[in-house]
């Protein structure tokens, strides 16, 4: 119910709301979520960190990234997840970093 309130938020540019709907998703997840409930784990991760990013929310962000970087099963999962990350560390001066993650992506 949650992701697809947050997904709504975002595409009508409510990033605020959409932030809290899916942090409110994450926090009803099982504490195995990442083995139970894959798909909408990193569906509700995705789309948080995308409001997040929008929404200026970055102390959110920089906590909520690190759980799809470590617990994607495929590199597939993880792009969104780096994509974000490049572009909040871009936002927030941290162009060195933004490059070498890219590299490192690579």
């Amino acid at each position: 119910l949650f992701c697809p309130a947050g997904n709504i938020a975002i595409s009508t540019s409510r990033f605020h709301a959409a932030a809290e709907y899916l942090q409110t998703g994450i926090s009803l997840l099982i504490k195995d979520s990442w083995i139970q409930q894959y798909d909408l784990t990193i569906q509700l991760y995705d789309a948080a960190l995308e409001a997040y990013y929008t929404a200026g929310q970055f102390s959110k962000f920089d906590a909520a990234v690190k759980q799809p970087l470590t617990h994607a099963r495929c590199f597939e999962d993880k792009l969104n997840s780096y994509h974000n990350l490049v572009r909040y560390l871009t936002a927030s001066g941290k162009s060195e970093e933004a490059l070498e993650t890219c590299l490192s992506v690579l």
